[in-house]
């Protein structure tokens, strides 16, 4: 009697012990302690060794940025979320074959059925096309990220993933109240692994009488924070946002703090500058409305900006919207008018380094340095862990024509980031302008790999080539360029000029005008235009576009240089005189190269030349 008396008691101290350790696991993660709560978990751990147990030390582990050590851990496990988390570590330490053999099954590695679930719902499927796209496998990766939203409606960064691939969406068939519905029964249905570990207090089972004199040992005031903890915990973490169906054993971190900090902190944000009674909505409505023009955005819609307008207008101020606009904005280069909507998003949340690294490519393009410093070194400010800082920087150096410099930066972005495409990008644009072109290529070619929708990228390889007369390999990169954006002007402009490169005047002729739609402005396009009419000895066309040109930009020598040729290709001599003379006036530099044009006004023999570009 003595004996298992003494049994009972050791086993309920054990289970109260497991209690607390869960207890003190999820306070020291929910104030962001993560140190101390890995050390907790790995008590709990040889405490006793379980699936669930190893499921919250690896979370411990993911939030110390060791998925490495959560590989270990998890390896010999089968329960359906230890997979997904195993899964999820070799995808942090990029064993994307390994990741994938997890949530797929292998028999010889990890004794899954072939035939099993992806585990973990929606998250195992976004998880797994994550994977396929690390593995260059995109149309695998469009099936797992449409079988995510298909189970999870609220998983709004698998359509992401699918907008910029560029794959349709069905938005209605994905974001309405139905789909809605199904996902939160599924949720309310689903066993729930954690409640066996929150509650594990409740499964003690002391001979009679023996729970009362536990009651009374516990204080009223630690039982009411054990309960209101195991609520808290009702609910884990997962890396990718919302809860997918499927419960699982980890500690919660979406929560701010205790309820006490949670209203204040509601009170007091600047944030939510408009009362949540304004929105009359639910989320499938207003996922909805964010993922047209969301689509518009990665397809370089023009539309996607007047669809963000309409967006509710506690919605349409925010930082996340704002960058899309001025994106949107530069991509059909219209940067004076991005700049005022960077501008405004800078005043929202001066906090948001998202979108900086196209700003600060903003400012480049309209050469404003000191605007480009300051918002570099506001960026320095906020973080030097993000890359779009070093970016900002790199783009300060570069517009300093520091080459060297700013390729450091660049590539000190690309080091925090692997990822990181644009930075690839604008790298390469670096290397071309110093013809390194062999450097330059390599990162162009990174960049594309690593986004294959990266319009940029394709550029400037396309202009890599044109500078290298291949002029062939430059048309096939504008054209890819021009599939992905078909509203920036400059794309078809330098098409143009590859075809007239060539020798396709009719062809250049053709893309010409296509930009010209696009902005009846660019100088570029309309003096490369009228070099094209000029070849096709369409003379009055070309002095018109040079003379339309001569009034947006009179401080061009080169255009009063285009029009002279042809006004002495017509005889003219003395207008021809006359726009030699403007020319010689505008640009001291060339000062010898303009006094041979107009010494040799009577040698009818002169050809047409390109000594002189805008």
């Amino acid at each position: 009697m003595i004996e298992e008396e003494y049994q009972s008691s050791s086993k309920i101290q054990a289970n109260l012990l497991e209690t607390q350790l869960i207890e003190a696991i999820a306070d020291s993660m929910q104030n962001h302690l993560d140190t101390n709560a890995t050390f907790l978990a790995e008590r709990l751990v040889y405490e006793r060794d379980t699936e669930e147990f190893r499921s919250i030390l690896a979370e411990c582990y993911f939030r110390e940025q060791k998925p490495y050590k959560a590989v270990a851990i998890l390896r010999d496990c089968k329960n359906e979320y230890n997979r997904y988390q195993l899964a999820l570590a070799y995808f942090r330490i990029h064993k994307f074959k390994e990741a994938e053999q997890v949530l797929c099954g292998n028999t010889l590695l990890h004794q899954f059925t072939t035939n099993q679930a992806i585990p973990n719902g929606g998250f195992g499927h976004y998880l797994l096309g994550l994977i396929y796209e690390n593995l260059h496998r995109i149309d695998e990766a469009k099936t797992q990220y449409s079988r995510a939203l298909d189970v999870n409606p609220t998983l709004w960064m698998a359509f992401e993933k699918l907008s910029r691939i560029g794959e349709m969406v069905q938005i209605n068939k994905v974001f309405n109240d139905q789909k809605q519905k199904q996902y939160e029964v599924q949720r309310t249905q689903s066993c729930n692994i954690l409640k066996s570990i929150t509650n594990i207090k409740k499964t003690i089972t002391p001979k009679s009488g023996q729970k009362e004199q536990e009651d009374i040992e516990i204080p009223l005031q630690q039982e009411n924070m054990t309960s209101q903890r195991a609520r808290q915990i009702n609910k884990p973490l997962n890396p990718f946002g919302d809860d997918s169906g499927k419960k699982k054993p980890i500690i919660p971190l979406n929560f701010l703090g205790p309820p006490s900090y949670k209203q204040t902190y509601q009170k007091t944000s600047q944030v939510q500058k408009v009362s949540s009674t304004a929105i009359n909505t639910n989320l499938p409505q207003l996922l909805k409305q964010f993922a047209h023009p969301f689509y518009l955005w990665c397809t370089h819609n023009t539309e996607a900006i007047s669809n963000f307008q309409k967006l509710p207008q506690q919605h349409q101020k925010s930082g996340w919207v704002l960058e899309k606009i001025a994106r949107s904005l530069m991509d059909q280069v219209k940067y004076s008018e991005a700049e005022k909507v960077w501008k405004e998003l800078r005043e929202v949340e001066p906090y948001r380094l998202e979108g900086m690294d196209y700003y600060s490519s903003c400012l480049w393009h309209l050469r404003k340095q000191v605007d480009l410093t300051y918002l570099a070194h506001g960026c320095m400010q906020t973080s030097t862990n993000a890359p779009e800082t070093w970016v900002a920087i790199g783009n300060c150096f570069s517009l300093m024509k520091e080459i060297d410099n700013s390729l450091k930066f660049f590539q000190r972005a690309i080091y925090l980031r692997p990822e990181y495409s644009y930075a690839q990008t604008l790298s390469g644009h670096e290397y071309s302008q110093n013809e390194n072109f062999q450097a330059a290529r390599k990162c162009y070619e990174q960049a594309i790999q690593l986004d294959h929708r990266q319009y940029n990228a394709w550029w400037g390889q396309g202009n890599m080539h044109y500078k290298q007369d291949k002029y062939d390999e430059a048309i096939k990169c504008f054209q890819a360029a021009i599939k992905i954006n078909q509203n920036n002007p400059v794309l078809p402009t330098f098409l143009a000029m590859s075809f007239a490169a060539k020798g396709d005047h009719l062809e250049a002729l053709k893309y010409f005008q296509i930009s010209e739609k696009l902005d009846p402005v660019n100088s570029l396009n309309r003096y490369q235009k009228a070099n094209t009419l000029v070849k096709l000895e369409y003379y009055e066309d070309a002095l018109k576009e040079l003379d339309r040109l001569s009034k947006q930009v009179p401080k061009e020598a080169p255009i009063h240089i285009l029009m002279g040729r042809i006004f002495k290709k017509l005889g003219n001599t003395q207008e021809a005189q006359k726009c030699f003379t403007t020319a010689q006036s505008l640009d001291p530099k060339d000062q010898s190269k303009i006094r041979g044009l107009i010494e040799g006004l009577h040698n009818q023999n002169a050809e047409f030349n390109d000594d002189f570009d805008l």
